[in-house]
């Protein structure tokens, strides 16, 4: 079902609801109902965007052949990683 912005906005939770649920990531009725507000207003690009990766990571970690590589936690790439952005953001406030 193709879910706009003149969807119905029970639908419009619904269609959150279950994107979070699938993305293993359930979320409040609360929360549905503010991000379908949002939806309905234009404004929600953003944690729209954040979902829908959300889904499509949960969904490559589950393949069996992609879910092993995503899933390896390399902790030399990690602390590189927190470095070069921990000094990206002491350049910024530095300024």
């Amino acid at each position: 079902m193709l879910i706009t912005r003149d969807t119905h906005k029970a639908r419009v939770r619904d269609a959150f609801l279950a994107l979070a649920e699938q993305a293993g990531q359930p979320m409040s009725a609360s929360r549905a109902a503010r991000l379908t507000r949002q939806f309905k207003k234009g404004n929600l690009e953003v944690e729209f965007a954040q979902l829908m990766l959300s889904l499509e990571v949960a969904r490559i970690v589950q393949d069996p052949e992609l879910g092993p590589v995503i899933d390896y936690q390399d902790e030399t790439g990690e602390t590189a990683t927190n470095r070069l952005l921990a000094e990206d953001l002491a350049k910024v406030v530095l300024r």
